[in-house]
């Protein structure tokens, strides 16, 4: 072979290399964007948890004003039964005023026990919620396996401790033309 056909053969060579090293390069920006995207993503999420936790705290605010108020109206009731119990004799309307006040404090009693029932289970909900995050728009593997292996690399890339603590992955919904999101539960943090 000629030096010529040589140099051809080298010059060849180096051209393809310099096309996949392109290629290589343009895949790796386009995997760069999309961990950019899902940090963006993660940031997001974690405002969302602050967010649940400010409410929790107004809940937990809101939840001592009413326990507070509850004990004023039980030291009025008791004012009242005082009073009906001196001047009931001489007013006898007096006795109907006092049943209604009790129906009413009792209905108050009731009406608080459901709402403070409805604020702790909303509150558990959202703590449970804020050690969860969803995965949207990931492709969509047909087995779990698979599905799994994604998930563990693209949050390895993100922050390699927290696969430690991941409890659950899986996809939410049935399939359908367009990719599931991924639901990863997380041990809480708390």
């Amino acid at each position: 072979m000629s030096e010529l056909a040589v140099l051809d053969t080298i010059v060849g060579d180096v051209t393809t290399i310099k096309l996949a090293q392109a290629t290589f390069s343009k895949q790796l920006d386009s995997c760069l964007e999309v961990i950019e995207a899902h940090k963006e993503l993660i940031s997001a999420h974690t405002s969302s948890i602050q967010t649940c936790s400010a409410d929790i705290q107004s809940l937990k605010s809101d939840h001592a004003v009413l326990t507070t108020g509850f004990i004023d109206i039980k030291h009025c009731e008791n004012k009242y039964i005082y009073l009906f119990m001196v001047d009931s004799r001489n007013i006898p309307d007096l006795q109907c005023t006092q049943a209604s006040i009790k129906v009413d404090i009792a209905r108050l009693e009731m009406n608080s026990k459901k709402a403070m029932a409805y604020e702790l289970s909303e509150i558990i909900a959202r703590v449970k919620r804020a050690d969860n995050i969803i995965i949207l728009n990931a492709p969509e593997n047909v087995d779990a396996a698979a599905d799994k292996s994604l998930v563990l690399d693209l949050i390895s890339k993100i922050d390699a401790q927290a696969i430690t603590s991941i409890v659950s992955i899986k996809c939410l919904g049935f399939r359908q033309t367009h990719p599931r999101p991924i639901k990863v539960e997380f041990h809480s943090a708390k």
